[in-house]
């Protein structure tokens, strides 16, 4: 399918607008609610067009849309569209070990400190809860 001048294969598209909603803690509804903040207000967008998304059934039929979910999701269009290394069979070649060493560094200091880097979209409860941890576990290691 084409989409944006690009082949576009739904199921890749599905995998990857399903980890970002995933990530981001949000239900399809949401994803649809805020989709259409970025959109003509006449714009109508259902919460079954995002599952259609989801689940590979449908890619969205307008540019505009795209765009509008890549915005409501934090990811660049091109992060849903790429075929970033993908095989003839059309599974993605990075590993799961791989996908978690790109969101997550961890620096040893110097034996009992690391540093730690996040690069995941959270929901703020989420992300509330390890800012919580972290405060609580540097406060504990204060000399």
């Amino acid at each position: 399918m084409e989409l944006n001048g690009k082949n576009v294969r739904k199921e890749i598209f599905a995998k990857r607008v399903r980890r970002e909603i995933t990530r981001k803690g949000l239900t399809y509804d949401e994803v649809a609610r805020h989709m259409r903040e970025h959109l003509p207000a006449d714009t109508r967008l259902s919460t079954v067009s995002i599952w259609a998304y989801a689940n590979g059934r449908a890619l969205p039929r307008k540019p505009a849309y795209l765009q509008a979910l890549a915005k409501t999701l934090g990811v660049d269009v091109h992060e849903l569209l790429q075929d970033r290394g993908a095989s003839a069979e059309g599974s993605e070649s990075v590993t799961p070990q791989e996908a978690a060493e790109r969101m997550l560094k961890v620096t040893d200091l110097d034996g009992d400190r690391a540093v730690l880097q996040i690069k995941q979209n959270l929901n703020w409860t989420v992300a509330l809860e390890i800012i919580k941890i972290i405060r609580r576990d540097s406060t504990d290691y204060v000399k």
